[in-house]
């Protein structure tokens, strides 16, 4: 009898917990709002909590205006405790702009602050640059802002695409190769010049793919070099670290690789409009000598590049001795990626001069010209 009953309270008990656990999802719901600090009500000093700590422990209490959302128009009172800790207080005054966490559990509403909002500061920038390219470069400012818009636009179809599964290393060979015809078209139409460009940047990105794949598979890297990619592997543990790493070493080089490409094959280009009497020796040399000058002004873009990024990390070398810093799995990878990067551009040159060269060679006097957009 008592088994009976163990065994009908052990059923009650786990039914109980499958309709709570469906339950659960549809009772609260979590999102971000926008708000406004309308008033600091107090700050007071938590004396308890900076003995234990030994820090201050400031808790606010704020009056804010949220902005969007369920609760839009109304004016709540928030708690935001600072730590003493920069890394991760949000110190806010009034008049503050903030990012609110917003949970609703059935008809109650718990509020947190999560962030300052700085939206309204990288939209000014965008938007100014956006009013710099048209002003400055007018038509050609705006297929500069189309090109942007329709790289941003790759860039998520690809990160989409690698959250799904797919091979990382792969994808992005496709989706960067698909971005070098895209943005030809866009800038200068469908024509020789722009066929022979992409067709040397992907070549070139070929050799930079390649590069990656061995170098770090050498160097034993895993991918977990920072906060970002350790939170990402166990939200996806299915996601392949390493070929992410490979990834974002082509993605890095992508953008310099393009540009020296296109100032070869322009050159090619034109040498072979002006003069149809230059064979294939006479414009690969031409487009070497092009791409020498042009890789003068880049030789040492992806060093001070990389270096301004993560110039905090290496202050740290003050700090600890040099033989642990430079074994460190973020100084590795900036240094792996920066070296991939320069020998991909120095090889992007012949590799260039060659394509572009055989490609303008062979369509000689044909014509193959359709305008871009705006054209």
């Amino acid at each position: 009898m008592n088994r009976i009953i163990l065994l009908f309270l052990m059923f009650i008990l786990g039914v109980t917990s499958c309709f709570a656990g469906s339950d659960l999802p549809e009772r609260i719901h979590s999102n971000y709002e926008n708000g406004v600090v309308i008033e600091v009500l107090s700050e007071e000093n938590n004396e308890e909590l900076a003995e234990l700590f030994n820090l201050d422990q400031i808790g606010q209490l704020l009056r804010i205006k949220v902005l969007s959302g369920d609760l839009k128009n109304q004016e709540i009172t928030v708690e935001n405790q600072l730590t003493s800790n920069p890394a991760f207080d949000i110190d806010v005054k009034k008049g503050d702009r903030v990012l609110l966490s917003v949970e609703r559990f059935f008809k109650e509403y718990e509020v947190y602050v999560a962030a300052k909002d700085r939206s309204a500061v990288l939209m000014f920038l965008v938007s100014l640059f956006s009013l710099l390219l048209l002003v400055v470069g007018g038509r050609a400012g705006l297929k500069i802002i189309l090109s942007v818009l329709a790289s941003f636009f790759l860039l998520v179809v690809l990160f989409l695409l690698i959250l799904s599964g797919l091979r990382p290393v792969f994808i992005t060979f496709i989706m960067l190769m698909t971005s070098a015809f895209v943005l030809g078209f866009i800038l200068d139409g469908i024509n020789v010049r722009t066929i022979s460009s992409a067709l040397a940047a992907s070549a070139s990105l070929s050799a930079g793919c390649l590069l990656s794949i061995i170098f770090v598979n050498v160097s034993d890297l895993d991918g977990l070099h920072c906060e970002e990619a350790v939170i990402l592997h166990a939200l996806k543990p299915f996601l392949d670290n390493r070929e992410i790493l490979m990834s974002s070493v082509m993605v890095a080089v992508f953008g310099v690789l393009l540009h020296i490409c296109s100032c070869i094959s322009n050159r090619i280009f034109e040498l072979k409009s002006d003069n149809t009497k230059y064979n294939f020796a006479s414009l690969f040399r031409a487009g070497m000598a092009q791409g020498k000058e042009t890789i003068m002004t880049l030789s040492t873009s992806f060093l001070y590049a990389y270096v301004g990024l993560m110039i905090f990390m290496f202050l740290m070398l003050c700090e600890i001795p040099f033989l642990k810093f430079i074994n460190l799995n973020s100084v590795v990878i900036v240094v792996i990626t920066t070296c991939i990067a320069s020998i991909n551009l120095v090889l992007s040159i012949p590799i260039s001069a060659l394509v572009s060269s055989w490609v303008v060679d062979s369509f000689n006097k044909k014509k193959l010209k359709y305008p871009g957009f705006l054209s």
